[in-house]
């Protein structure tokens, strides 16, 4: 439901939106199958992020749209391990 939410009150809008976070699924899950018909993920391939130590899931996404909007100029997983249960996510993106 609250996938469903963020999608009608981002998913359509004219205007440029990032969206990052905690999405607690995985790629090909339904939620970020959902997300996927409107928002490009910056992801790269093995980009896991939990659990901190020797992680084997993605779970943390930095989406935008439009696709044509942005270009992803860096996409990188921290390897620190004491801040968070999760690894976190450097983007930069150019506009």
């Amino acid at each position: 439901m609250q996938a469903q939410a963020i999608i009608e009150k981002l998913g359509k809008l004219s205007m440029p939106v990032v969206l990052a976070g905690d999405f607690n699924a995985v790629p090909g899950s339904d939620v970020i199958n959902n997300f996927d018909e409107y928002f490009k993920r910056s992801s790269i391939e093995n980009g896991f992020t939990i659990p901190v130590v020797v992680p084997t899931r993605e779970i943390d996404f930095v989406m935008y749209r439009p696709e044509t909007t942005f270009k992803v100029i860096k996409h990188q997983v921290i390897e620190e391990k004491y801040a968070s249960d999760h690894r976190p996510v450097y983007v930069e993106l150019e506009y």
